[in-house]
């Protein structure tokens, strides 16, 4: 009997998934050796990148846990708190596809014997930033809260004019705006609670206008100022202004402070 391998048997076992991922975890196993419990670490791609949360900053890990070279861990999240979830480095985060760090400020803390390690000092840092811009964003946010005030900056705004809106209050992802078009038209005080289009808007927000005793309807019609090609456009009345923040003058963000 022979047992040789033909050329397609050997393509067969390089094909094998359940094969290759456990190759790959034992590989991964044996450089896992030394991370111990309450060790924290960053994990950086092939590529050189890091792998960073959802606000930019660089993830964390936080050892919980180890089973021989199997080592379970948690994230520090943004609150400074740790995650719910648990992860196995061991098999998520194979090396050498993933390249395990201790985190630089924990090495800088054992090195210079500081003692004042935190691994959440950076969310703390960040955290503080964001109150910072909040609080000067606050004093040039445009008060859409109350309707008729809303409605009296409406029909302050002129053809050209330009405002500001962000996607967060400590100032992320901020745009400017043109005023491109104002339309405004008497609202229908026969509509009450029905609904369909009209002209500018639809019933409902002639309704909506009816009850705060607001006699005519504003139309804003914004284009994005950056826009070269294509124009975005956006519409604003008092309704939707409530939705996102927008300022008079361009807000403060974070990545300035």
């Amino acid at each position: 009997m022979n047992i040789s391998l033909s050329a397609d048997d050997v393509k067969r076992i390089e094909r094998c998934d359940y094969y290759l991922r456990s190759k790959q975890i034992l590989e991964s196993y044996k450089h896992y050796i030394d991370m111990q419990i309450g060790e924290v670490f960053v994990i950086k791609h092939q590529g050189g990148s890091y792998i960073t949360r959802g606000d930019g900053l660089t993830a964390k890990f936080i050892v919980v846990h180890k089973d021989d070279n199997f080592i379970f861990a948690k994230r520090i999240n943004a609150s400074g708190n740790l995650s719910v979830d648990i992860e196995c480095l061991t098999i998520e985060y194979p090396q050498p596809l993933y390249q395990i760090e201790l985190d630089p400020a924990m090495v800088e803390s054992i090195l210079l014997d500081k003692g004042d390690y935190d691994p959440a000092l950076e969310n703390k840092k960040l955290q503080a930033k964001k109150n910072m811009a909040r609080k000067e964003n606050k004093k040039i946010q445009i008060n859409y809260v109350d309707p008729k005030e809303a409605k009296a900056h409406l029909d302050s705004l002129k053809v050209g004019d330009h405002i500001y809106s962000a996607s967060t209050t400590y100032g992320k992802a901020i745009t400017e705006w043109t005023v491109k078009s104002i339309n405004k038209r008497p609202t229908d005080k026969t509509k009450s609670n029905s609904w369909g289009t009209t002209t500018y808007g639809n019933t409902y927000e002639d309704q909506r206008h009816n009850e705060h005793n607001i006699d005519s309807f504003t139309l804003i019609e914004l284009s994005e100022s950056s826009s070269t090609w294509t124009s975005k456009i956006t519409f604003l009345n008092f309704m939707s202004t409530t939705y996102s923040p927008y300022y008079r003058s361009v807000p403060v963000s974070i990545e300035e402070l």
